[in-house]
């Protein structure tokens, strides 16, 4: 067996080919984790083409309760009756007949695999019909549906061979009938997406290959005759049709609306140069065609890309979408008595708080938590019971995935221990304060970030220079964005002309798929999670939004900021604001401003957001772990007076509809 082959768990040979379909089709335990994520079972339509049987069988063994459905014509012989063996259910179909689409069943997770591939010259108006007419029906019946569409590299432009190759953003303008149909079947797709809000996404794959055919089985028979190796084309990019289904059904968890397209493939290979077998037959002069490891390649997708990171790849798939598609973070608070002792009973409530009141997620041992906490030897204790409460509580409308992010502070050994410490406690990702690092130069700051990377994934932190923070660059945020363990960045400059320069960090890195942005400018809360951020980069202008947000501010009227966030998005998708949405920033910043101790320098910050929620009963007091820390002169009238003013922001019902429970045992 080769040693890449034994390192990626696959055999040096295949026996037969039940053999390697067996291997073919085995599950990661990724994918196990991603399909029991998911909601519903899984049609796969097209079932019967070279990827098909396979697919349905892989999804089948990786999640053996959900229904997966074939449906195909099912012309070959036999294909039906061994896809039933194996537990898939089989639906008789003419994709092409509406009648027939109507009569298949609901479900909500769809595999598009059929189409009219290569060969068609002579029938091109089939080749039409299949790759433009059909998706459009498909598109329509299964429009309240995850579509994860099977397109191809073909779709791009001829580009010349010495350069870069071809962009996802580059114009498709392919020559040939095939392939413009090909654009046609997207383009379906992508239409229907639009009208009917259908998430998906349209992998193009580039060139799937198993043993039994492909670019290395038509050089193996090559090799295997004794013929010389055509190079008339030098290289190919090749991946694993294990691999391509695996990363397939994975997408499912990366369907968004409208559908995007995502590259399908691996490295580039050589065709003259790569060693793909080994070993010579007795009496021939041509190698065997003997799989040294078929594995070449792996996928190359930005959302689906970021989980091959190990470090990444410990996030659950539902957590690591929940942060990308945005959530409600609330920075949590540090519940004392009178005594400044932890007052278990509180924090606890508080917690059980910010879930019920729909937060996506919790922010512990962050500034709001009171750095002081490790000083105290309180940054364990604290994690831990947020945490314990987390997994213990099942929150108003039922479980749902929850974000946990731990805050890690200090110098590199600090942090690395804080990040290892997060991480054993079960937390998915450090929110990394770089506020230790104060004079330091940006190349020893990157070093330090890549070392606590190690330990967890990074959400980055821009914190605003008035409380402790660094002034970074553009270059800065470029490099670190580029780490493939960053998964979000908290941008909280409280400044307009920093926070563009995260934005052009993030879009010269080409992260902006794979980071989610998460706004901590407290001036301008509803005002960053409307606007959409056009930044310049070479290849044209790139959009980007901020997801949600990870702020101290939603620790307090927890339950507004989860409706305020939904109304953010609707609007975003939308694209369209309406006036009164737009008119809560100034009124949101106005409300901050006394809970933030603007008007003496957020001396009184955390003090603040105590005092609102002592007085919804759930703290019992203000007290911090610094006895100087209060709230400022004048501090609590500010609050009263946002109260007066914006009574519609606070969540002062639903705290007390609920306060007794949070604060029960």
């Amino acid at each position: 067996m080769s040693k890449a082959a034994a390192t990626q768990g696959l055999p040096g040979a295949f026996e037969d080919e039940a053999h390697l379909e067996e291997v073919m089709t085995r599950p990661s335990a990724a994918l196990v984790g991603d399909l029991a994520a998911l909601d519903g079972d899984i049609l796969v339509l097209g079932v019967g083409g070279k990827m098909g049987p396979t697919l349905a069988r892989m999804a089948k063994r990786a999640a053996p309760h959900k229904r997966v459905i074939g449906v195909a014509r099912f012309s070959e012989p036999g294909l039906k009756a061994r896809l039933e063996a194996q537990g898939i259910e089989c639906l008789e179909a003419d994709l092409l007949s509406a009648q027939a689409l109507d009569a298949l069943p609901e479900v909500p997770n769809v595999v598009f695999m059929a189409g009219r591939k290569f060969g068609s010259q002579g029938s091109e108006w089939l080749t039409w019909a299949m790759n433009a007419h059909v998706p459009a029906l498909v598109a329509q019946r299964f429009a309240r549906s995850r579509l994860v569409v099977f397109s191809t590299a073909c779709v791009y432009p001829f580009v010349p061979v010495d350069g870069p190759g071809a962009r996802e953003d580059a114009a498709l303008t392919p020559p040939g009938e095939y392939a413009n149909s090909c654009v046609a079947r997207e383009r379906m797709f992508e239409h229907f997406s639009h009208v009917h809000g259908t998430p998906g996404v349209r992998l193009r794959l580039s060139y799937a290959i198993d043993m039994r055919y492909g670019v290395l089985h038509d050089l193996a028979a090559h090799i295997v005759a004794g013929e010389a190796v055509p190079l008339t084309m030098g290289h190919a990019n090749l991946i694993w049709q294990g691999d391509a289904n695996e990363r397939a059904l994975r997408s499912l968890l990366a369907c968004e609306a409208p559908s995007r397209p995502l590259n399908l493939s691996g490295p580039k290979v050589s065709i003259a140069w790569k060693r793909f077998w080994t070993g010579r037959p007795p009496g021939r002069n041509a190698g065997a065609a003997r799989w040294a490891s078929p594995r070449t390649s792996r996928c190359e997708m930005d959302t689906i890309e970021a989980a091959t990171d190990p470090v990444v790849a410990r996030i659950p798939a539902a957590v690591r979408e929940a942060l990308r598609r945005g959530a409600v973070i609330p920075a949590h608070p540090l519940a004392l008595d009178a005594q400044r002792r932890l007052d278990e009973r509180r924090q606890r409530a508080l917690t059980r708080y910010y879930m019920d009141a729909g937060a996506g997620g919790l922010a512990v041992g962050v500034h709001t938590t009171q750095f002081a906490i490790r000083e105290h030897g309180l940054y364990a204790p604290v994690l831990k019971l947020a945490m314990d409460t987390a997994r213990s509580w099942e929150p108003l409308g039922g479980p749902r995935p929850l974000v946990m992010i731990a805050g890690l502070a200090g110098g590199t050994e600090q942090a690395r221990r804080e990040a290892a410490t997060a991480r054993e406690l079960g937390y998915h990702a450090g929110l990394l304060s770089l506020a230790a690092l104060r004079g330091c130069g940006v190349d020893e700051i990157l070093a330090h970030c890549e070392a606590v990377a190690r330990e967890i994934a990074l959400v980055g932190f821009y914190l605003q220079p008035a409380v402790g923070g660094i002034e970074l660059p553009a270059g800065f945020w470029e490099a670190f964005a580029r780490l493939p363990q960053v998964v979000a960045i908290k941008i909280a400059p409280f400044h307009r002309y920093h926070t563009l320069e995260v934005l052009r960090g993030v879009a010269a890195a080409r992260a902006e798929k794979r980071i989610a942005l998460y706004t901590g400018n407290d001036d301008h809360i509803v005002l960053d999670l409307l606007t959409p951020f056009d930044v310049p980069r070479e290849d044209g202008m790139v959009r980007l939004r901020f997801a949600g947000g990870l702020l101290g501010h939603w620790s307090v009227w927890t339950r507004r900021a989860v409706e305020l966030l939904a109304r953010c998005h609707a609007a975003a998708e939308r694209d369209a604001v309406d006036a009164d949405l737009l008119a809560l920033d100034a009124r949101v910043t106005d409300c901050n401003a006394a809970f933030f101790d603007v008007a003496n320098g957020f001396a009184g910050c955390i003090a603040g957001c105590h005092e609102v929620l002592r007085r919804q009963g759930l703290l019992e007091g203000t007290w911090c772990l610094d006895p100087t820390e209060g709230l400022s002169p004048g501090q609590a009238q500010e609050i009263d007076r946002v109260y007066r003013g914006h009574p519609d922001l606070n969540d002062d019902d639903f705290v007390r509809e609920h306060r007794l429970r949070w604060l029960g045992a």
